[in-house]
């Protein structure tokens, strides 16, 4: 039975061997193929602009939620490898009630040193406190790359848009464009929501370059941001905040 039993693992390995065969013999042939067609005739840099300029449209048609900016990674092994050797596909980090801890870490890994832009939405289709709770921590994994932040747009709860808020007192070097959105919280009685206001920490020293801000926040400080408005920025929205002096 035992040298029976040793015969058939002998055939099982042959057959699978044989049946690997022609599948990597496909495979090759169509990595051969795709590397004739024209698009891939172009240089990696101008191919590398595209894949950029394709998860621009995305982010825009996808409400920034941006769930389609690497398909171009996705077509084909030839664009996966390049994909993989251009860290600037990777900078942009979406963080929803739906991103893993594994998610974050390889984009982060993938974008090198790169300059990053963030985005953390609540994500449709889930209970959002019960979100809160269960990726909190993989929201301060990304805003420990405050050295590295240029774009943050946070639209969530405003516990959440609090807690970012409350970050913001590192420095920061590279942020250009700051965005902060509290949506309104069907779930909570409004007699418990009960904040103190949000004291937006961003003296020029620790965002030397931020150049756009958005607020829309219920209840925000006003003293602490105000040097900002006689620095570098161009462009301010604080229609919607509430403005607590």
């Amino acid at each position: 039975v035992q040298l029976h039993s040793r015969n058939m693992d002998k055939d099982l390995e042959e057959w699978d061997t044989n049946i690997k065969q022609p599948s990597q013999e496909v495979y090759a042939r169509k990595h051969r193929r795709n590397a004739t067609c024209s698009v891939n005739r172009l240089p990696r840099e101008i191919l590398c602009d595209i894949f950029t300029r394709y998860q621009d449209l995305q982010h825009e048609e996808d409400e920034g939620y941006g769930y389609n900016s690497w398909a171009p990674a996705q077509v084909c092994h030839g664009w996966r490898q390049l994909a993989l050797s251009y860290p600037r596909f990777w900078c942009r980090i979406t963080v929803s009630a739906y991103t893993s801890r594994q998610c974050v870490e390889e984009l982060l890994e993938r974008s090198a040193s790169m300059p990053i832009s963030v985005y953390v939405y609540a994500g449709p289709g889930r209970e959002r406190h019960q979100a809160d709770r269960e990726w909190m921590p993989i929201l301060d994994r990304v805003l420990g790359e405050m050295l590295r932040i240029q774009f943050l747009t946070v639209e969530y709860s405003e516990t959440v848009v609090r807690h970012v808020a409350s970050a913001l007192d590192a420095n920061i070097p590279l942020l250009q464009e700051l965005t902060l959105i509290a949506n309104e919280d069907e779930d909570e009685d409004e007699d418990e929501q009960i904040f103190s206001p949000v004291q937006l920490a961003l003296p020029h020293a620790h965002a030397p370059h931020l150049s756009f801000l958005c607020l829309e926040i219920p209840h925000i400080g006003f003293e602490r941001w105000k040097p900002l408005l006689t620095q570098t920025l161009k462009e301010l929205d604080i229609s919607q905040a509430m403005i607590l002096r």
